[in-house]
């Protein structure tokens, strides 16, 4: 890894709450308060204000960010964070999925993945909500830590979001220790 990537000190991914059973009711009020809203929709329209654009220039909320630091990972959960250290994770999963309709409407053009570990004897998993593009400088980051996990794409793993062809694939797994 380049020696950009070894100075950064940690890569945040946004938190969301997909399962309608443990949603944050804060953010569930703030969206059914939204929806009230909906008559704004042909002026936003015509305005022409994408709502990714919006979307990315916001605010972020700490609490709905996922921090992985060179030594752990950090997460808001009911308002107290939780941290875990790379040394007791076991079978650290990173799944990115391009093609998640069923958490919105169809169409929709995010992006719902989720990351499953397993610590001190309990699985745990979080979604996240992130481009393709921030999501390899995590996983380029965590490479460079020399940090053990597998990454999926759409079911599919994967080596930076793309599958590698044998030959690749057997010199990445040299080059970076890999467990395939």
């Amino acid at each position: 890894m380049n020696s950009k990537n070894k100075n950064k000190k940690s890569y945040a991914l946004n938190r969301i709450y997909p399962d309608l059973l443990n949603k944050d009711p804060k953010k569930w009020l703030a969206r059914l308060g939204i929806a009230y809203l909906g008559f704004l929709e042909p002026i936003i329209e015509i305005v022409q204000i994408p709502w990714e654009i919006y979307n990315r220039t916001k605010p972020k909320d700490y609490k709905d960010l996922i921090l992985f630091s060179d030594t752990q990972i950090t997460a808001q959960i009911e308002d107290q964070p939780l941290s875990y250290d790379y040394a007791a994770i076991k079978n650290l999963k990173i799944y990115f999925n391009n093609n998640s309709n069923d958490f919105h409407e169809s169409g929709s053009t995010l992006n719902h993945s989720n990351i499953h570990f397993e610590f001190e004897g309990v699985t745990t998993q979080f979604y996240f909500d992130n481009r393709e593009t921030e999501l390899i400088k995590l996983l380029k980051f965590l490479y460079g830590q020399e940090i053990k996990f597998k990454e999926y794409r759409n079911g599919q793993r994967t080596f930076l979001l793309k599958q590698p062809k044998y030959k690749e694939l057997q010199e990445l797994k040299k080059r970076y220790n890999l467990e395939w």
